[in-house]
């Protein structure tokens, strides 16, 4: 199963493992962490309850998973400009 994975893999993603995917395997990100990524770097800046709706995972559950993006250096947390109050991730 893992030979025939791939043998798919760079057809699937051509660019993604010159740009650094495989490196992102090496760390211990959860599942809701690595959709998160691929969520902000599609969309850019989008509020911890917007990822959330889009990830279809709960309000703590997704600001849970921001926080250990920002930890790694991964995402970074903005004040939105139209509410103070919402942190918004990137």
């Amino acid at each position: 199963m893992i030979t025939e994975h791939r043998a798919i893999e760079p057809r699937v993603f051509p660019h993604a493992f010159s740009s650094g995917v495989l490196r992102l395997a090496r760390l211990d990100l959860s599942m809701a962490q690595f959709k998160a990524l691929f969520v902000l770097a599609g969309r850019g800046p989008i509020t911890v309850g917007a990822l959330g709706q889009i990830l279809q995972i709960q309000l703590p559950a997704t600001s849970h998973a921001a926080k250990g993006l920002v930890r790694l250096g991964l995402a970074r947390r903005l004040k939105d400009a139209n509410d103070g109050a919402a942190p918004t991730s990137s």
